[in-house]
Parts: structure tokens; sequence; C-alpha cells
């Protein structure tokens, strides 16, 4: 999905970008502007397809038999009317994680291996980027479910089919012979 996406808005973009600037030189402020925008453009889209992904996938501790199409309609009625707070909580875990990794990528990248214990501690560090990703994806998919728990409940209800509905009236059951 975040292929065509994608594929469709930096085409899009990218024909546009060169009707509009035919005849800016390439140095301009406002294509400048525009490739940052873009940038930005891409880091949301792919933050709410994000979202919309893990929130399909967690649909299944709601609903274990919920098929793909369902839970894509669950992940987008959980999310609905809480867009910016769960674009938020995307972007807080994108920075984190993402300083965090680098952080780990950086102290092996300056890191001379040049003595056994040097070579120990450059692996260490490798798989220390490793484990800090994986880290702050479990952080991540925590944050998401109690984000959703709250919303699950609604958003499984207004995904569901058949609406189950108890007659109330002055009407006796019927005595069973």
């Amino acid at each position: 999905m975040l292929a065509v996406v994608y594929g469709i808005v930096f085409g899009g973009a990218f024909a546009a970008s060169k009707k509009i600037f035919e005849d800016v030189p390439p140095d301009a402020d406002s294509r400048t502007s525009w490739d940052w925008g873009l940038r930005i453009l891409a880091v949301l889209i792919w933050g709410v397809c994000s979202l919309l992904y893990d929130f399909a996938r967690a649909a299944r501790r709601y609903s274990p038999l919920i098929g793909a199409w369902r839970a894509f309609r669950f992940a987008r009625r959980a999310l609905s009317g809480s867009w910016t707070k769960g674009l938020a909580l995307f972007l807080f875990w994108f920075l984190i994680g993402g300083a965090a990794w680098l952080a780990c990528i950086a102290a092996a990248w300056y890191l001379p291996a040049v003595s056994v214990p040097a070579i120990a501690l450059l692996f260490f560090l490798q798989i220390l980027g490793l484990g800090a990703r994986s880290a702050v994806r479990i952080a991540t998919w925590g944050s998401y479910l109690a984000f959703l728990d709250s919303r699950a409940r609604a958003a499984i209800v207004a995904t569901t089919r058949i609406k189950y509905t108890i007659a109330v009236g002055d009407r006796d059951p019927v005595p069973v012979a």
C-alpha cells in the first residue's frame, strides 16, 4: 500500500515540479522549500500508513477471526478523531528510535578497532544497535496498544456487519411446553 501511495504522490509531485519550476534556477529557495515540503509529506504519509498497518494488526487482539478488510476498517475507525494524537505518538517513537539507533551506529562507526578488546566492544556496539531498534519497536507497540485500548471497543462495534439489538417490550415470553 505504501509503495502505491508513494508512487502516486511523488509521481504527481515530480510532474508538477517540472511544470512549476521550469524556469527556476536549481538553487532557488522555492525549489528547496518544495523539496523539504515533500520530505515532510513523505514522513507523514509513512506515519499514516504505519499507524493503519499496526492498528489493523492489533485488531486481532480484540477479534481473533477478523479479516484483512475489516481489520483495516477497524484501524481507520480507531484512529478517527485522533489522527493528530496518533501521528504525534508515531513521530515521538520515530525520533526516539532514530536517535537511539543512530547513537549506537555512531559509537560503533568512530571506534578504532585496533586491539582484541576494541574489536569485542565494536561487535557489542553493533549488536546493541540491532537491539536498540528491536527495543524501540517493542516500546512503540506497547504504547500503540495503550493508545488503542480505549478506542478498540467502539471500533470493533462499528465494523461489525450484524448489529445485535435486544428487544424490550411488554410481551411476556411464550412458555415452552
